[in-house]
């Protein structure tokens, strides 16, 4: 699976053998979101901003307004929500610019 960072989005695309149903997807280990599914051959485009800790802060995605440094995506992850199994996806681009 490939992720790639185009400035507050991420887009991802399913190229696995392997479709998920309701999963959480992880950024940097310590941001989440949860998701309906992620099917065979899908893609998703994400916005950043709507990736939360556990405190409910928003990830620093940056963007034309930002008034702080915006944090690069370095890893990210999806849960199964069936077994809680993370999965590791492909960061193509992860830069802020």
């Amino acid at each position: 699976m490939q992720v790639e960072r185009d400035d507050t989005r991420l887009r991802l695309t399913n190229t696995s053998a392997r479709a998920f149903g309701p999963s959480t997807l992880w950024v940097n280990a310590g941001f989440s979101r949860e998701i309906s599914e992620f099917g065979l051959g899908d893609s998703l485009e994400l916005d950043l901003r709507e990736f939360v800790d556990e405190f409910g802060n928003p990830f620093r995605a940056g963007g034309f307004f930002a008034t702080r440094q915006p944090h690069d995506v370095v890893l990210v992850e999806i849960e199964d929500g069936v077994d809680g199994q993370r999965y590791g996806l492909i960061v193509i681009r992860g830069e802020a610019e």
